[in-house]
């Protein structure tokens, strides 16, 4: 069982996310056209992951599915805010285990990101990071880290779900 990593980022911060998540790691690209994104059909991309972004943050595309070529069960997925209805939120959701708070803190250092929430499950969270609506006490919530829209101050907190997941020290 993995562990979902949900970043809400601007867009100028979906690619930073990324290659601090990837790396250098080869991927293979898959889309969502502006139009299938209520069927969710991928369809295999004959691009690297740097121009997909860019033609994703252009409008061209809805989702991508990022795979990595020496793991393909291991994959990231970048979500265009119109998918969800949001007005800006850009959503990056990684799988894997087993938790790693480091790399959550290395996400919400990267300018333009909201918030990283890591969780058992894909929670539905906020289209901004706001410290009074987010979900702290969702069951599903093992580690989450948001930057306060009006000090720009970070507030982590460990959830529920963090006692199931914690690596033995």
């Amino acid at each position: 069982m993995s562990l979902t990593y949900q970043v809400g980022c601007t867009v100028g911060a979906v690619s930073p996310v990324v290659r601090t998540i990837a790396g250098e790691a080869a991927l293979s690209v898959n889309g969502v056209g502006r139009d299938g994104a209520e069927e969710m059909i991928f369809v295999p991309l004959s691009m690297p992951a740097d121009q997909a972004l860019s033609t994703l943050a252009r409008g061209e595309l809805s989702v991508l599915r990022l795979r990595f070529a020496a793991d393909p069960a291991r994959w990231l997925m970048v979500f265009a805010p119109w998918v969800d209805g949001f007005e800006s939120r850009w959503t990056v959701t990684y799988e894997q285990h087993p938790l790693d708070e480091e790399l959550a803190f290395r996400l919400i250092e990267r300018e333009g990101v909201e918030y990283v929430a890591v969780t058992e499950d894909a929670l539905d969270l906020p289209d901004r990071a706001n410290p009074e609506r987010f979900p702290w006490d969702d069951w599903q919530l093992v580690v989450a880290i948001i930057r306060d829209p009006l000090t720009d101050q970070l507030i982590s907190r460990r959830g529920p779900a963090f006692d199931r997941w914690r690596v033995p020290s």
